[in-house]
């Protein structure tokens, strides 16, 4: 009954494993910063979860014992995206991470099947935030390093050229 589910031993392995590939890969693009240690931890706790569901600002705010002004200021003098954005990406590297392993189911029931499990309302919500995010829908997304590059490119991309093709 487990493994239906994917929440066997190895599927834990492999959620690890993408979700330390795509940390990496965003503090990569990213750059060296002050920061970089509370960013990592952003993201891996928009990955990972807190308590049982999705990690949210507050939940940030409360684990890092910092004010919401304060990692605000030191992420935007950094260079940094923002906590929503980066719990934003953390929420999405094991999901699409996941599809990318899940060759020969189709693309709907996958989608759906990784909503149940990493807490998304359903399929189309992952899409959307997704495209939202890199700027593509998951299907157009080739591998964890293409997702990580979309993330970065859509956040530095100028206002007027968000959310276009690249």
């Amino acid at each position: 009954m487990w493994t239906e589910r994917g929440l066997a031993f190895s599927k834990v392995h492999e959620a690890r494993f993408i979700i330390d590939k795509g940390v990496e890969a965003i503090i990569k693009l990213l750059g060296p910063s002050p920061v970089e240690f509370e960013v990592e931890r952003i993201l891996r706790m928009g990955a990972c979860g807190t308590k049982g569901r999705r990690t949210n600002a507050e939940d940030v705010y409360r684990r890092l014992d910092i004010q919401k002004h304060e990692i605000g200021n030191a992420l935007r003098e950094g260079g940094m995206p923002g906590v929503a954005k980066l719990l934003a990406w953390g929420h999405l590297i094991p999901v699409i991470g996941s599809l990318q392993v899940r060759k020969g189911e189709s693309p709907s029931a996958s989608m759906d099947k990784l909503a149940l499990h990493w807490g998304f309302d359903s399929g189309g919500g992952i899409s959307q935030r997704c495209k939202h995010h890199s700027g593509v829908y998951p299907t157009a997304i080739t591998n964890l390093q293409d997702l990580t590059n979309r993330f970065v490119a859509e956040w530095q991309a100028p206002p007027n050229l968000k959310g276009r093709k690249r």
